[in-house]
């Protein structure tokens, strides 16, 4: 019934539940710890600002190895949405074995991150990020190793090795790369295998 300060802080104290949205106002917020999404977090909305010309700002500030913005660990049906995202060794962070299915980023910025800005490996199932941005990470943009994957509409430009490195995963429905505009990264803009389908999308212009 009132604000906290912290997003970190919120996930701990409370047992959330599908359905359930956290608002973060306008602003840029500077983490002491990674936002981590647990099993108890599962179906939760975070949502940031959406007015024209507001941003809500997570920002790590930390890039040791381990410390990102937001940790997947076990949370299924998350939805991240019109959130700035910025500041850690990766953006968005779902590690082999973390079990984190049906993960949604929307509409979100995510960028400035000294490895990637998303990296999702195997066992994290099913996770989409649709339209937003993802630019001007060190490493490449975008990681995939889930199976059933998309990425959609988005834009991805500007990082220091590939635009989307991404491989699908055996009997697992296709991992699916559609609709993006994907250029001026470092290494070139797709680098696709194994159960992996790219249709659609405008790759342009990789140094």
């Amino acid at each position: 019934s009132q604000p906290m300060a912290s997003l970190a802080a919120l996930l701990r104290a409370y047992d959330l539940d599908a359905l359930d949205v956290i608002h973060v106002d306008t602003g840029t917020y500077s983490l002491a710890t990674n936002v981590v999404l647990s099993a108890q977090d599962s179906g939760v909305l975070i949502e940031g600002a959406k007015q024209p010309g507001h941003k809500t700002v997570l920002d790590r500030g930390n890039t040791n190895t381990g410390q990102v913005v937001f940790e997947l660990d076990g949370a299924d049906g998350v939805i991240l949405r019109n959130l700035s995202i910025t500041g850690g060794q990766d953006g968005v962070w779902g590690a082999a074995g973390r079990d984190s299915d049906r993960v949604t980023v929307r509409d979100s910025l995510i960028y400035g991150n000294a490895r990637y800005g998303v990296y999702v490996d195997a066992s994290n199932d099913d996770f989409v990020l649709r339209g937003g941005a993802v630019h001007n990470n060190t490493n490449s943009g975008v990681y995939l190793r889930s199976g059933g994957a998309r990425v959609e509409n988005a834009e991805i430009y500007g990082n220091g090795a590939w635009g989307l490195d991404a491989t699908g995963v055996g009997a697992a429905p296709l991992t699916t790369i559609s609709g993006n505009k994907v250029h001026d990264n470092a290494s070139g803009g797709l680098t696709l295998s194994s159960q992996t389908l790219a249709k659609g999308n405008e790759v342009y212009s990789h140094l």
